[in-house]
């Protein structure tokens, strides 16, 4: 408790919009008596690193959940953030779990709780409609990739006919072919208030261009509004997302999720239903209903995090002409994380893998494995080291390789890929 001091004296005066404590004035300064973990997460707040100091911190009150300090370290940071359901909750914390309170600390408190309040009370309006809050982030990457064009691994084709198999030669231009690229992505949000619970604006953009393959550069980009209200159960999402090879338009469909979040001891579960309508710009005959239903846990113990999905789709044909008929899809991911990775403070080791298996409804070609229905497997992987910047506060940086392995009865579809990335980021 004696370690609150500090964070009293920072919210000393009334709290308004403008004179939250920037994060590198939050928490502890560091105490050899102190947990490691806290000490890291206290170096992260002075390093202006709030992503990190939070979930560090919210490793420590997991491990030493009697280390006040830490639970107020995470209220300012909610409240510098304005994250005010966050900051209540780790108030209501520190008001449950250690009164009473010493003086100046239940000062400081009362006067974090009067902020929070009339920002949750029915009826309040945050501010965020004058003033939303708003975040970007930057990536610029570079990398290689061994079969951009997604080619096919073979050289021939058998077709099955009523005279016998018949051998097609595959055109070399089909086949895997490389090249390095760079790439670039933009995100930027926007939160503001909605008839007392709040709205997300997000656009969301990528491009990749090839250095000897340009006719497989491609572009993306997905906007989209998420509704969040204490009255809705979970929160409702509506976008669009398109995509453009060669400056010329692919891929387009509009988006519809609903999605819900379960705090559980060490873990979120969160469970969601997507809708979409597939359109294939260049080749309509692909078109389809998309629906799918997701359910996603996220679980932290100490330096380390783990994630685990389990998804379930169904893809309908939208003409009566689209290849295999319907498709059904089932993935399942998993993915583990180490914070701090080998001692070096900020690093984190990322190593994730993901299995789908799609089985459609009818053939897709009747001269294509006897007429047999498609079905495919696909495999992908990734390991990525990432870390800040030296002397670059804000900006990191990261390198990943991944791979990927699909298989099927009907062998046009066998591929394999191997992609290697540098990159550096900075979120605003």
């Amino acid at each position: 408790m004696a370690g609150l001091l500090v964070c009293a004296q920072a919210t000393a005066q009334p709290a308004t919009a403008t004179d939250v404590p920037s994060p590198p004035q939050l928490g502890l300064q560091p105490d050899p008596l102190q947990p490691a973990l806290y000490i890291q997460a206290l170096r992260a707040l002075a390093q202006n690193q709030p992503a990190e100091a939070q979930e560090l911190l919210q490793s420590v009150v997991n491990q030493y959940p009697d280390l006040a300090g830490a639970w107020l370290d995470l209220a300012l940071l909610a409240l510098q953030q304005s994250h005010y359901p966050e900051a209540d909750e780790y108030l209501i914390a520190l008001e449950q779990k250690f009164a009473p309170l010493p003086p100046e600390i239940a000062q400081a408190v009362a006067r974090m709780r009067e902020r929070v309040n009339a920002q949750l009370q029915p009826g309040a309006n945050p501010g965020s409609a004058t003033h939303p809050k708003s975040q970007t982030a930057l990536v610029m990457g570079s990398g290689y990739e061994n079969n951009a064009n997604s080619g096919l691994r073979m050289s021939t084709i058998t077709l099955t006919t009523p005279d016998g198999d018949a051998i097609l030669t595959v055109d070399p231009a089909s086949q895997p072919k490389s090249s390095a690229y760079v790439r670039a992505g933009l995100v930027h949000q926007v939160t503001q208030s909605w008839l007392g619970g709040e709205l997300n604006w997000q656009v969301q953009g990528q491009t990749r261009q090839y250095s000897s393959l340009s006719q497989y550069s491609n572009m993306e980009l997905q906007p989209q509004v998420t509704a969040t209200h204490p009255q809705l159960l979970g929160q409702i999402t509506a976008g669009w997302q398109a995509i453009w090879l060669n400056n010329r338009g692919a891929y387009q469909t509009p988006i519809l999720r609903w999605q819900l979040d379960r705090t559980l001891a060490q873990c979120n579960w969160r469970n969601q239903i997507q809708a979409e309508e597939r359109q294939y710009q260049q080749a309509g005959q692909l078109d389809s209903h998309w629906l799918a239903y997701r359910s996603t846990w996220q679980c932290q113990s100490g330096a380390t995090r783990r994630q685990v999905y389990v998804q379930l789709a169904q893809e309908n044909a939208t003409h009566a002409n689209r290849p295999g008929g319907n498709t059904h899809h089932q993935s399942l991911g998993v993915q583990q994380e180490w914070l701090n990775a080998l001692g070096h403070e900020g690093h984190i080791v990322q190593a994730k893998a993901d299995w789908l298996h799609a089985q459609d409804s009818g053939a897709y070609n009747s001269l294509l494995d006897h007429g047999n229905p498609r079905h495919l497997n696909r495999v992908d992987a990734q390991l990525s080291w990432s870390a800040p910047v030296v002397m670059q506060p804000g900006w990191r940086w990261s390198v990943s390789a991944q791979t990927n392995a699909q298989t099927s009865n009907v062998a046009f579809f066998n591929q394999r890929n191997f992609s290697l990335e540098t990159s550096l980021w900075r979120a605003w």
